[in-house]
């Protein structure tokens, strides 16, 4: 393809890639899209988490140990919680490691990394379409009513739908590094384009759709194209697909409960389609959990969608040639869409959220639409553009607002999805954090009425019973889920304790067992099974967890000081004496590990070393009796006798029963 000056204008740096843009221009056109990014979904930062952001942020392991990083990039996103799935995004899991290290579990920092991902993402769709536009105009104004408009809300107010703002931004990177790369056949450019790539894959994985969106490119814009310049894309895509089908055995695991038929799935796919036609013109009644249905392909919602799709293919036949920016626009909306489709299986019939990319095809219209009718700077299109803008802006913030309240949110959602086990299970896990047990019990009734199936909501019975005490109860939930999802570890884990608490020891050494079977490098498992062994009178097994646990997590502190109180009673004091000495370490304010150092020290004759530590307990806690008591003992022994009264004085001031015995011994010594 010949190219044009303007073409190869557009070949240089982000700030010199036309010559009808100067750098004031596109830095305004860059402020402007920051202002109203940050402007829109401000009031999303002080959100708290939701849903699935309780496994991927609240309870994941993960996150606070950098040294669990080679970990993230061989497991599922969940893994750290213990919770199985098929997804597989380590970046976004690195990028949540980030946020905890600059802001611990605090949310803000969370929703902070969203809308900073979100607004990336649309500065670097304004890249993309200055290139493909050679207007800024357009660009601009495609890329503002993407910022701000409200069907994003589920990606960005949400912290686990930060994969898709996430990989939408190395989409639109690769993409401007891939247009480069066609114009100037520079290979950085194609080096970029591929790592852009390799990230948006790590990211989500609708990204493999991206080498279908660069033939879009070349069937919209180019006369020639050369399949060596995109090959490397389908190689990157095939690679990525051949190591999850080998890690994992699939691709993606499809929900047990949606219907396997691609033709049953169908007339779902274009319910979907039309909905989010009228989501993208009108987005009103936005909400989570669509869920899933069968629908026929006589339900009027599937027809219209039946003719959306087939007025969108017409309208890119005829473009093709006349128009390629609207061949273009269409063939991304379209092509983005199918991973989002169900033609796959997926957990849903439709998200929000699903749109994200696919949306970009439609704001390319109507930003060029809208380009257009302002042209002659003419007031009623710039008004429309304006009120737009401000409508839709309006719509964000108020969606935002809806996210802040987990009971809130759940309660709102069951009005639009009233049959939705999910809902009621996230509501009962909501009710439950908030201490009202009664009603995150009926939720969760109510969730298994609607899905006797669901196992997350029997596990999730089986620990309000556990902390009720209930441990009958307890055990047969958790049973119940494990019956359904033989794979859960922290359900074996529960179960175990519970059974240990019970005295069933067998039970909770199989339950412990299984669950390391699945995760055998989780700390907490070996620490509870190690005091089960203990319980059972099997002191070899509990010291041989004990160091499993302290092996896998150096720094868990109550097992070093089990594992030395366990030698202590086995009388090996020398070994007892390090792991004392190791707890002193990772917590220097443990004053029951000062106080039984110093009972081996003073067993050991050194009793001035002994008092030194059972000194540290009493000054770390003023109120520990029993080292008062204790330094009264040495002191006695080594005739320190006035010492030795007021250190008993003080033990049996703070209540500690120093028996008669003793008070018999001192008696001489008292003036």
């Amino acid at each position: 393809m010949k190219r044009s000056a303007s073409d190869k204008a557009l070949a240089g740096s982000f700030l010199r890639f036309t010559p009808w843009a100067g750098r004031g221009r596109v830095f305004w056109c860059l402020s402007l899209i920051i202002v109203l990014g940050f402007g829109v979904y401000a009031n999303s930062l002080s959100n708290g988490f939701l849903w699935d952001d309780i496994s991927l942020v609240r309870d994941n392991a993960r996150l606070g140990n950098w040294h669990d990083l080679p970990k993230v990039f061989s497991e599922n996103i969940f893994a750290g919680a213990g919770r199985p799935s098929s997804f597989y995004r380590p970046l976004q899991t690195v990028t949540l490691m980030a946020d905890h290290a600059l802001g611990g579990i605090e949310p803000r920092g969370y929703h902070l990394g969203n809308v900073v991902f979100h607004v990336s993402a649309a500065l670097a769709l304004f890249w993309l379409l200055c290139l493909l536009f050679s207007d800024v105009t357009p660009a601009l104004l495609a890329s503002l009513f993407f910022v701000v408009h409200p069907v994003h809300t589920e990606a960005v107010a949400y912290v686990s739908g930060r994969a898709d703002p996430l990989s939408a931004l190395f989409v639109f990177l690769a993409y401007v590094f891939f247009v480069k790369y066609l114009r100037t056949g520079r290979a950085i450019c194609g080096l970029l384009m591929a790592v852009c790539y390799i990230a948006a894959l790590l990211s989500k994985e609708s990204a493999l759709i991206f080498p279908f969106l660069a033939l879009l490119y070349s069937a919209a814009f180019e006369k020639r194209f050369s399949i060596k310049k995109i090959l490397p894309l389908f190689v990157i895509a095939l690679i990525y697909i051949g190591g999850r089908l080998t890690a994992r055995g699939s691709f993606l695991a499809p929900d047990e409960s949606v219907a396997t038929a691609c033709w049953q799935r169908l007339p779902g796919s274009f319910v979907a389609l039309a909905q989010y036609g009228r989501l993208l013109l009108l987005p009103l009644g936005l909400h989570m959990e669509y869920g899933y249905e069968n629908f026929k392909l006589v339900d009027p919602r599937a027809v219209a969608g039946i003719v959306l799709f087939a007025g969108g293919i017409l309208s890119m036949a005829r473009a093709k040639k006349r128009d390629p920016l609207v061949f273009f626009g269409l063939g991304w909306f379209f092509i983005a869409w199918l991973p989002v489709s169900n033609l796959y299986p997926l957990n849903a019939y439709m998200a929000e959220h699903w749109l994200y990319l696919p949306s970009v095809g439609f704001f390319v219209l109507l930003g060029r639409a809208a380009a257009t009718a302002i042209k002659d700077r003419r007031v009623l299109p710039m008004a429309a553009v304006i009120l737009s803008l401000v409508f839709w802006g309006f719509l964000t913030v108020r969606q935002n607002a809806y996210w802040r309240d987990p009971i809130a949110f759940y309660e709102r959602a069951l009005r639009y999805s009233p049959f939705s086990w999910k809902v009621y299970n996230n509501l009962g896990n909501s009710y439950s954090d908030a201490g009202e047990e009664e009603k995150a019990q009926a939720a969760y009734r109510k969730a298994l009425e609607l899905n006797p199936r669901d196992a997350q909501a029997h596990y999730n019975l089986g620990n309000l019973y556990n902390e009720a005490g209930r441990d009958a109860e307890a055990i047969a939930c958790y049973e119940q889920a494990l019956a359904l999802d033989p794979i859960q570890v922290r359900a074996f884990n529960n179960l175990g304790n519970v059974y240990g608490r019970s005295g069933r020891y067998p039970e909770a050494i199989a339950a412990y067992e299984k669950a390391i079977a699945l995760a055998p490098a989780s700390a907490d498992i070996f620490y509870n099974l190690a005091k089960v062994f203990k319980d059972a009178g099997r002191e070899q097994d509990a010291l041989a967890a004990y160091r499993r646990a302290i092996e896998i997590d150096p720094g868990r502190t109550e097992a070093c000081y089990n594992l030395a109180n366990l030698l202590r009673a086995l009388g090996r004091d020398e070994e007892a004496v390090a792991f004392y000495e190791q707890v002193l370490r990772l917590d220097p304010s443990h004053q029951d590990a000062y106080n039984n150092l110093g009972i081996l020290y003073a067993a050991a004759g050194d009793r001035p070393k002994a008092i030194l530590l059972f000194e540290k307990a009493v000054a770390l806690n003023p109120g520990y009796a029993r080292g008062y008591y204790n330094i009264a003992v040495l002191c006695y022994q080594d005739k320190q006798y006035a010492r030795a009264i007021d250190y008993c004085d003080k033990a049996a001031a703070r209540g500690y029963d120093v028996g008669p015995d003793f008070l018999k011994m001192l008696k001489p010594f008292r003036k």
